[in-house]
């Protein structure tokens, strides 16, 4: 009680000081200080949507007016609503063009509707501006895809129908797949590959015509259009994928065939790194060229049975390692599937 008794005088001498000081520095700051900040208070309240007068914009009225046609409801609602409808129509879409269209329009209606809020969400819309930001370029980087596919040169685009790459690729696929390749002119003679090597290419032959031979004997031929040494690269591209336990530098496969150019022509090539790099980053390229491999196969069957050959040995390697991978691709999918069940 005597100490309480003792250090009132001090307390209120203290609050005192304390008065005095605030008014001071209210003097200080005189009319026009105490007005810019009243302004400032009522900008960072109202953000957009008041003027510099403090008056509501007429933006901001425009947005918020109730309109009969909509129920009562107003614009900056309707933003919100079509921001949700495009959104979930993005999820909805498989094609990723349109998917990355609808996501910018659903961010742009989101944004405006948090913009023209009494009080905007500042914070939410720095946010959308960077998403905005990133989807809007990979939407241009998918432009420049589309228009770079849909003008090709005429050789490609007989390439693509000729080589009947439209049952499995489109033409963005394809563009892609091609732009990783080296076109070069093939001489008479030439060994594209040697049995028993390691196989460090893919082949592509667009013109010419190729002999596969194994102990030192013809077993069959490879004409204009076809993969040669998909085999080797299908391997690879197995002992690449993430978990596999294997290295593929130490596990590429060896030629089962010599191949030798019976005719000059035109071939393709591909490094197998630099393609296995695409094909796991691009899983869409990835399934539409193994679609491809197994078409090229049933394409080299039915020219052996045309020429009653029979079916060599050369051709049963590549039955057995095509059928694997697209039974082990199967199989993947359905597991995939049961997961996503669960």
């Amino acid at each position: 009680m005597f100490a309480s008794s003792r250090f009132n005088p001090l307390i209120g001498r203290a609050r005192r000081v304390i008065r005095r000081s605030q008014a001071q520095a209210a003097g200080a700051i005189g009319a026009r200080g105490r007005r810019v900040v009243r302004r400032r208070l009522a900008t960072s309240a109202d953000g957009a949507s008041k003027s510099k007068d403090g008056e509501r914009s007429p933006l901001y009225e425009f947005m918020w007016r109730e309109r009969r046609p909509l129920g009562g409801a107003n614009l900056t609602a309707v933003c919100l609503h079509a921001s949700m409808v495009l959104n979930g129509l993005a999820l909805a879409n498989t094609d990723m063009l349109l998917l990355r269209a609808t996501s910018l329009a659903s961010s742009l209606f989101l944004g405006a509707f948090q913009y023209f809020r009494p009080q905007p969400s500042w914070t939410p819309l720095r946010w959308n501006a960077v998403f905005l930001s990133i989807n809007a370029f990979m939407t241009v980087k998918l432009l420049i895809d589309y228009y770079e596919a849909d003008h090709m040169p005429d050789e490609m685009n007989l390439l693509y129908r000729h080589g009947h790459f439209c049952h499995t690729f489109s033409k963005v696929q394809f563009n892609r797949f091609f732009k990783l390749g080296r076109r070069r002119e093939l001489a008479k003679g030439e060994v594209i590959m040697r049995a028993g090597q390691p196989q460090t290419k893919l082949y592509y032959t667009e013109r010419g015509e190729c002999t596969a031979m194994a102990n030192r004997r013809e077993v069959g031929n490879i004409l204009s259009h076809r993969f040669v040494g998909e085999i080797s690269f299908l391997q690879y591209l197995k002992n690449s994928k993430p978990g596999a336990g294997v290295s593929p530098c130490d596990s590429r496969a060896r030629a089962s065939a010599t191949v030798i150019a019976k005719k000059g022509g035109v071939i393709w090539e591909w490094d197998h790194e630099d393609l296995t790099r695409l094909l796991l980053e691009e899983m869409d390229i990835s399934n539409a060229f193994q679609s491809y491999c197994a078409f090229d196969l049933g394409m080299k069957l039915m020219a052996v049975n045309d020429q009653k050959t029979g079916l060599s040995p050369y051709l049963q390697a590549k039955v057995t390692t095509v059928a694997k991978n697209v039974g082990n691709k199967t199989n993947e999918k359905k597991e995939r599937g049961i997961k996503q069940t669960k």
